[in-house]
């Protein structure tokens, strides 16, 4: 991708993103997660990526402790979340 179309591209997936907050939240506030154990679910791993960087994303944000959960998953999958250092 060109540099100059990236920024309309990068416009459209934060509109997309804040479509689907709103409508997953549906009117919700977000929790504020600092000094709380996390349940971090993801039913859909394929490779890790989208689970890793949620629980990144969460320790970030304060989270004393970070669980990937996985309820369905190839092991080698669902481990590259486990064996990340989340806590």
């Amino acid at each position: 991708m060109r540099p100059a179309r990236l920024t309309p591209a990068e416009e459209h997936e934060r509109a997309e993103l804040l479509r689907r907050v709103r409508r997953f939240r549906n009117g919700r506030v977000s929790l504020d997660p600092a000094g709380r154990t996390v349940i971090v679910v993801d039913d859909g791993v394929a490779t890790g990526g989208t689970a890793r960087a949620a629980c990144q994303v969460t320790r970030a944000r304060g989270a004393s402790r970070v669980v990937p959960a996985v309820p369905v998953g190839r092991r080698t999958r669902s481990q590259a979340c486990v064996r990340s250092p989340m806590t």
